[in-house]
């Protein structure tokens, strides 16, 4: 599949990004999303006080710190996989091990749950209802969300 170059819409989150991504890992972006298959899989690769903030509608949540390939037991080798974070960071390196472990369709979400979100893209509670709102990370990361309203675990 013929990918254009990935691009966020806020010109200092790109520039941040760039210092941040190895590029080592294929990346798409959220208008390149629509080439994609409606089968899909999309990987939640941030904490589970993260995820259960919001996530995108049918998301595993598989987390970062204690990820474990078995997840994708059932998930054959050739399925388009699209993993994500806060910004990408924590989801390019899940994506290093799962083409170390032979996915070979595997995509960084370029500007992550923060991207997606600021280009009014929806975003579902732990109960499957749009959600208002998206984990910010910590006050640092979380300038870079634009919309919905930004929580952290100290004010959820």
């Amino acid at each position: 599949m013929e990918l254009s170059k990935p691009l966020v819409k806020n010109k200092k989150f790109a520039l941040l990004l760039r210092t941040l991504l190895t590029n080592n890992i294929p990346q798409v972006d959220i208008d390149s999303l629509k080439k994609f298959p409606p089968q899909t899989i999309f990987i939640d690769a941030r904490e589970e006080n993260e995820y259960n903030i919001s996530t995108i509608a049918g998301a595993l949540k598989a987390g970062f710190n204690n990820f474990d390939n078995s997840l994708l037991t059932d998930i054959a080798k050739d399925s388009y996989i699209v993993v994500f974070c806060s910004v990408g960071v924590r989801s390019e390196k899940i994506c290093r091990q799962l083409v170390q472990s032979g996915y070979n369709k595997v995509y960084n979400l370029y500007g992550g749950i923060f991207e997606w979100v600021n280009q009014g893209q929806p975003v579902v509670d732990e109960k499957g209802e749009v959600a208002d709102k998206v984990h910010g990370y910590s006050p640092l990361w979380g300038i870079w969300v634009n919309r919905l309203k930004k929580v952290y675990d100290k004010n959820l």
